[in-house]
């Protein structure tokens, strides 16, 4: 089985929402592995002199235990343009290593930066990212995504996201969308739906 991970966002050497990545590693650990013990990311992580400065992606492998922790400093890319996708049987709900078909859409993606993925009608996610919506008054993000991201869920537990089913059909209807992750603040990145083919 493949194993899982965190990615977790440092900022000038402070780990940035650490309970919604302890939370989600010890649900998965109990959903994949049965895993009843708890595993404290703080017990693990400890961030050396290089990179104490800027933004810095720490990654934790894990299974039954911690497997492995790297870290390396952390450039956002540039998004321009999102090429939606259309795949009914992608299934992605826990972080597993194993990203094959999320990596294979992603070569897809035709010349544009990043892909939005499209599931029995309804917008999901995109490769390495969950996704808002901006209708002119809330921003929406998908009930159903791929994978339930700790930006996301904490993003929606200050009520700066509603949850909605949001209908391919409907994209047009709005104007902007943002994507977002651990290390990509909600508002980074940020297009116009014009910008979404």
């Amino acid at each position: 089985m493949s194993l899982l991970f965190e990615t977790i966002c440092v900022k000038n050497g402070k780990l940035q929402n650490l309970s919604y990545h302890n939370q989600r590693l010890n649900q998965s650990r109990s959903i994949a592995l049965n895993s009843t013990d708890h595993i404290d990311l703080r017990d693990y992580i400890y961030i050396s002199g290089y990179y104490k400065t800027g933004l810095v992606k720490c990654r934790v492998s894990y299974d039954h235990k911690i497997r492995s922790i790297s870290y390396e400093h952390y450039h956002p890319r540039i998004i321009r343009s999102i090429k939606t996708i259309v795949d009914n049987d992608i299934s992605y709900p826990l972080k597993y290593e194993n990203r094959q078909r999320l990596n294979t859409h992603y070569k897809n993606r035709q010349g544009h930066d990043e892909v939005l993925i499209v599931k029995n009608g309804l917008l999901t996610d995109s490769t390495y990212y969950n996704v808002a919506l901006y209708n002119g008054k809330d921003w929406l993000t998908p009930k159903s995504p791929l994978l339930h991201g700790t930006a996301r869920a904490r993003l929606l537990k200050k009520g700066i996201l509603k949850e909605a089913d949001i209908k391919l059909k409907e994209l047009q209807s709005f104007q902007k969308v943002c994507l977002f992750n651990a290390l990509n603040d909600f508002g980074e990145v940020e297009l116009g739906i014009s910008e979404v083919y």
